[in-house]
C-alpha cells in the first residue's frame, strides 16, 4: 500500500492487522502499516526505550 507523508514523500509498506486489548473495552482490531529493517536501524534507541517505559506504565493501571 502507498502512503503519502506530511512532506509529500510517498512510501510503500505492507499492511497487516493489530489486535488491541483494553481492559473493560475488550479486543479490537486495527490496520497496521509494517515497518522495514532500515526504519529500525535509523530510529534512536532512546526513543524506543522511552516508548517501552510508557507502555509498561500504562499496563500497570
Amino acid at each position: 500500500m502507498e502512503f503519502v507523508l506530511a512532506n509529500g514523500t510517498v512510501v510503500k509498506r505492507a499492511v497487516s492487522e493489530a489486535l488491541i486489548e483494553l481492559p473493560g473495552y475488550g479486543e479490537r482490531r486495527s490496520p497496521a502499516a509494517l515497518g522495514e529493517d532500515e526504519n529500525f536501524r535509523r530510529s534512536d534507541s532512546g526513543g524506543l526505550r522511552a516508548r517501552r517505559r510508557s507502555l509498561k506504565k500504562a499496563e500497570a493501571y
